[in-house]
C-alpha cells in the first residue's frame, strides 16, 4: 500500500484495481510492475506465515510451603500480511461495532489515517482486493 487516495485529482490517471470505484479514502496501491493497473501480476511476496524459529523455557523454584513456575514461549523470523481487526476497522469478526482504537480512520480532515475511510463492506472500497 502507497497511502491513501486523498482527493479525485489523484485517483484519475492513477493505476487503481479494475472493476472497483475508487474514492478519496481508499488504498492506493502500488503498481509493482508498472504496467498502469492494478493486478494479480502486482502482488509480491510480504513475508512467511511460518516462523523460522519457537523456542520455549519453563522454569520452576519451590522453597518450603511456597512454589513459582514460569513458563515463557514464543517465535522469532515470522513476518506475513495482516488481516482481521489489526488493520481494518468494521472487520466482520467485531460484528459491525466500533472500538477506540479503530476511531483513527480517514476522513478530508484526518488524512493521515490509520486505516482507509468507512464503507460498510469491502466491495464498497478497495480493500477486499490485495
Amino acid at each position: 500500500r502507497d497511502g491513501y487516495f486523498q482527493n479525485v485529482e489523484e485517483i484519475q490517471g492513477a493505476a487503481v484495481p479494475a472493476g472497483i470505484t475508487v474514492q478519496p479514502g481508499d488504498n492506493r496501491y502500488v503498481d509493482v510492475n508498472k504496467d498502469g493497473k492494478i493486478d494479480d501480476n502486482d502482488k509480491f511476496i510480504f513475508g512467511n506465515p511460518f516462523p523460522r524459529y519457537t523456542y520455549g523455557a519453563t522454569y520452576n523454584i519451590d522453597y518450603k510451603n511456597f512454589d513459582l513456575s514460569i513458563f515463557i514461549q514464543g517465535v522469532g523470523k515470522r513476518t506475513m500480511m495482516i488481516r482481521g481487526e489489526l488493520v481494518e476497522p468494521f472487520h466482520y469478526n467485531y460484528g459491525m461495532t466500533m472500538y477506540t482504537h479503530q476511531l483513527d480512520y480517514w476522513t478530508p480532515q484526518n488524512p493521515d489515517a490509520r486505516y482507509p475511510r468507512l464503507a460498510n463492506n469491502g466491495t464498497q472500497s478497495n480493500t477486499n482486493n490485495f
